[in-house]
């Protein structure tokens, strides 16, 4: 019986050791793309020595450089991928719950997508902000949504104002009479 068990622990741990290289291979491929295509394709002609390509090259490196240490976290054994069975067999499979949570912050994203345009960006980052919190466990869904509202609005002055970038309003917020 044991045999079996150590069997199955066996091929689970092999699951998650190449599921978290093949995480870990991604993440650095993603990182590679950004970083050659904004240092090849983003700055033209100018006269400022930091151009807009700058900062995703920085993204792209910093996702190269823990993409890497995932690998080596992955190789190591420090580091795996656990994955959802959709058909668990007995004791052993996720709770209602975490399936629950994972609809729910895939439903956020979602939602967030289709909100953007109309109501704008705080509005849109409140409601994913309260979805995920309830995923994760959160009861208090009336606060969730205030502090959503205030990390959103939070992050449009600073991009507004501090970095001169303008994120959507909304079409809703832009109708109205004082907007005008």
């Amino acid at each position: 019986m044991s045999n079996v068990s150590d069997e199955a622990h066996h091929s689970a741990d092999t699951r998650g050791k190449t599921s978290a290289v093949a995480m870990a291979l991604a993440v650095m491929a993603l990182g590679a793309f950004v970083a050659y295509d904004s240092a090849t394709g983003l700055t033209g002609p100018g006269y400022a020595q930091v151009g807009p390509g700058v900062f995703p090259v920085i993204v792209g490196i910093g996702l190269l450089l823990a993409g890497a240490g995932l690998l080596t976290q992955a190789i190591r054994r420090q580091w795996r991928v656990t994955w959802i069975d959709l058909a668990p067999s007995a004791g052993s499979g996720p709770s209602a719950a975490s399936l629950r949570g994972l609809m729910l912050v895939a439903a956020a994203l979602a939602l967030n997508v289709v909100l953007f345009a109309p109501l704008g960006f705080i509005a849109a980052s409140a409601v994913l902000f309260a979805c995920v919190s309830a995923a994760l466990g959160s009861k208090r869904f009336i606060l969730d949504v205030v502090v959503g509202v205030g990390l959103a609005a939070i992050i449009y002055v600073v991009f507004a104002k501090g970095l001169s970038l303008q994120l959507p309003a909304g079409d809703l917020w832009t109708s109205l009479p004082w907007t005008r």
